[in-house]
C-alpha cells in the first residue's frame, strides 16, 4: 500500500440524515438554514441522540445541546 499518495473515499450516505425537512432532499447541498430551522435541526439531532444513547447518554453528557447553546448566545447578543 503507498499511503504517501493521494486518498479518495467514497461513501454512500443519507443527506440530511436525522432532521425531517432535510433527509434526502438534496436541495440543501450547500446551504445553510435560516435560525429557526438550524434551532429545528438541532433539537431533532439532540432529541435522536438522547433516543439512541438513552439514559447513559443524559447522565454522561459534559456539553451543552447545540441548540441550548446557540439560544444561551442569541440571549448574550441581546443584551
Amino acid at each position: 500500500k503507498n499511503l504517501n499518495g493521494p486518498l479518495m473515499i467514497i461513501a454512500n450516505t443519507i443527506p440530511g440524515k436525522g432532521i425531517d425537512y432535510m433527509e434526502n432532499d438534496h436541495t440543501w447541498h450547500g446551504k445553510s438554514p435560516k435560525p429557526e430551522e438550524a434551532e429545528q435541526a438541532l433539537a431533532e439531532l439532540h432529541a435522536h441522540e438522547v433516543e439512541e444513547r438513552g439514559d447513559w447518554f443524559k447522565q454522561h453528557q459534559k456539553f451543552m445541546p447545540l441548540h441550548v447553546l446557540a439560544e444561551k448566545i442569541r440571549n448574550q447578543l441581546k443584551k
